[in-house]
């Protein structure tokens, strides 16, 4: 099992407290990020605005392979990362 930085299973951690913590590493602004890191994504400055997210699908938490089969989790993975752009407003033309 992953561990945390203080030795303790990161999956104690849960999704916020580890948003919680990676939140104190990044810069919450800077050149080039119009809304920093959050629950869903981060919009950045590059040629135009980019919402980026990277939400992954775990085996055994999110899916079980006697369950799904590659597309399934494909779908899957498309889906909240999707959910999570649309959750930023990433279908308006500006921010």
């Amino acid at each position: 099992m992953p561990r945390s930085p203080d030795n303790g299973p990161l999956a104690s951690l849960g999704e916020f407290g580890l948003i919680d913590r990676l939140r104190r590493l990044v810069p919450a602004a800077g050149p080039g990020v119009t809304i920093g890191i959050g629950d869903d994504a981060a919009v950045l400055q590059c040629a135009g605005p980019v919402v980026a997210t990277c939400d992954i699908q775990v085996e055994g938490v999110h899916f079980t392979w006697d369950l799904c089969g590659p597309e399934d989790v494909g779908w899957r993975a498309l889906a909240v990362n999707l959910s999570d752009i649309a959750a930023m407003g990433g279908g308006r033309a500006t921010r």
